[in-house]
């Protein structure tokens, strides 16, 4: 029978220390690089939201600035209105006034009520908003304008209703279509009345 001898247990000791040693530093080193990634991976998440809300509130600034709504000059006319979301900061909801010079002075004011009270109505109704500016910049008729939105609505799924008017620079007459909107309401004087739906 041969005894281990005090160096050879000594050594097998000192193995099995530095195993279990090394064992318990690396589970948790395991753990913190786990941990770290998590981490990580939370923080480029909140990073992410934080530019995606910081994205959106542009957004939603834009188009509350540009659906700000201006009192129309119209000469011959005394006009006023009030602009106000039921909800929220942003409706579907738009009150333009456009005036262009060719290819006659003219003033087109529209009143559009897109169907919902949403950030999607709200879009739907900024979009409306850029097409009809565009094609009444390029000289389309009432008609043609109109025609053009009633299209674009269908196309986009969805319902609206709306007042457009155009006045021609000093006129007292006034072209309008009405698209299924409550009634436009004239005043002269002491006198009022509702002009019939188109």
């Amino acid at each position: 029978e041969v005894l281990p001898t005090a160096e050879l247990s000594q050594s097998v000791f000192s193995v099995l220390q530095v195993s279990v040693l090394g064992a318990a530093v690396l589970i948790p080193a395991a753990l913190l690089a786990s941990t770290e990634r998590e981490l990580r991976e939370h923080l480029d998440a909140v990073r992410r939201s934080a530019e995606h809300d910081e994205d959106v509130t542009t957004v939603l600034e834009a188009i509350t600035g540009e659906m700000a709504v201006v009192v129309p000059d119209v000469p011959g006319w005394e006009t006023a209105m009030r602009y106000q979301p039921a909800t929220g900061h942003l409706a579907g909801d738009s009150v333009q006034v456009l005036h262009r010079l060719v290819p006659h002075p003219e003033t087109l004011i529209t009143i559009i009520d897109i169907a919902g009270h949403d950030a999607h109505s709200a879009v739907v109704a900024y979009g409306l908003r850029a097409h009809i500016a565009a094609l009444w910049e390029s000289g389309a008729t009432l008609h043609d304008l109109v025609k053009s939105v009633n299209n674009k609505i269908v196309r986009r799924r969805t319902i609206a209703t709306g007042v457009l008017f155009a006045v021609a620079d000093g006129s007292q007459q006034v072209d309008f279509v009405n698209c299924g909107h409550p009634p436009p309401l004239h005043v002269r004087g002491d006198h009022s009345s509702t002009w019939a739906r188109t």
